[in-house]
């Protein structure tokens, strides 16, 4: 069990990592960066989540229900977004970008890939299907052309 949550602590880091080497980039604000994710190391989702990726998984319904607390939890969820209607709201900018750059810290850290902003596999899969405001989009679509034109 140590080593499975010793594992998952060095995953979350990691991730916080890329989400701040590049919103920085994108001139989120600091203290965006260093509260990103901070809720998985509560003890109501990172028992959950260290179960799921480093331990035995074998807790499908406390993993589901964590995700969707920290999903709710945390704004740059596109979830966390989402009115009872199933309506997507708007998200301010700073937020948006924060979704993207959280989905190219997952992809680089899950997928062991360095992205290519051009040829994004999963954002091309995955992006069309979120339930997003057509203004946060148009957001999501702008910070990535910005992360392109940085290579």
């Amino acid at each position: 069990m140590l080593i499975s949550h010793l594992k998952c602590i060095y995953q979350i880091l990691l991730h916080k990592w890329f989400v701040i080497r590049i919103g920085r980039k994108l001139k989120i604000p600091w203290w965006n960066l260093i509260i990103h994710d901070l809720s998985k190391f509560l003890p109501s989702e990172f028992p959950h989540l260290a179960r799921k990726f480093f331990g035995d998984n074998d807790d499908k319904e406390g993993f589901n229900s964590y995700y969707l607390l920290h999903t709710h939890r945390n704004k740059h969820h596109p979830a966390y977004w989402v009115d009872k209607n199933g309506e997507a709201l708007m998200v301010p900018t700073v937020i948006a970008k924060e979704m993207l750059i959280d989905w190219v810290s997952a992809t680089m850290i899950y997928s062991k890939i360095k992205i290519d902003y051009d040829n994004w596999e999963w954002f091309n899969k995955a992006f069309p299907e979120m339930n997003l405001h057509p203004v946060t989009r148009k957001r999501i679509i702008s910070a990535l052309k910005y992360l392109t034109n940085r290579k």
